[in-house]
């Protein structure tokens, strides 16, 4: 099916198939530079990172000539938290990543809702698939939808809060009459009236 889709597929489709592989197309020459300084930015701050939001800052003093002279990320979601971060904040990443494909493989086996863990699942190798050529998890509306995704398993599959049992109302204690004294003319109990 991919083979007559590619057959039949406009020129412009099928030039951009071809540039995917060809390593003088200036495309991926620029994501290869990408590389290059986002390595060289981990390697000279490898604990802190560079600091949030400071790779397009920075990206101009470790481009090479060949580069283009500003870009807002580095293209690669392991690489930009390395670059931005530091080694920690990728280690932390990579153990969210695998303990979020563990949970969901296990809820995908036990659950009643299986669609819920494979909608996950499918949500977390498509983002570590297009992570590797795109920073996809620093964008704002793609980071919601996938975390949305991530977690309704769990959420589907989360205790019911306890029934609380109804409360029964007491019985009302019984009204007593009001009584009057004959020469007062007030109820009992109630204060005299203040004499000034």
């Amino acid at each position: 099916l991919a083979a007559i889709f590619f057959a039949l597929a406009p020129a412009r489709i099928t030039n951009r198939v071809y540039s995917m592989f060809d390593i003088n197309d200036p495309t991926i020459r620029d994501r290869l530079v990408m590389l290059q300084i986002g390595a060289r930015m981990v390697r000279d701050y490898p604990v802190t990172g560079v600091g949030p939001n400071m790779v397009p800052a920075l990206y101009a003093e470790y481009r090479e000539s060949d580069a283009q002279p500003i870009n807002p990320h580095l293209h690669n979601v392991p690489l930009q938290i390395a670059a931005e971060r530091g080694l920690p904040a990728l280690g932390a990443w990579l153990w969210f990543i695998v303990l979020l494909l563990r949970d969901l493989a296990r809820r995908l086996r036990t659950t009643t809702q299986p669609y819920l863990p494979a909608a996950g699942l499918a949500a977390t190798v498509g983002m570590l698939a297009a992570g590797m050529f795109e920073y996809n998890f620093g964008d704002s509306e793609f980071l919601m939808l996938f975390l949305l995704l991530v977690t309704l398993p769990f959420a589907a599959e989360a205790p019911k809060p306890p029934v609380v049992a109804s409360v029964q109302p007491r019985a009302a204690a019984p009204v007593q009459a009001r009584s009057f004294s004959p020469d007062v003319l007030e109820p009992r109990g109630t204060p005299p009236p203040s004499r000034l």
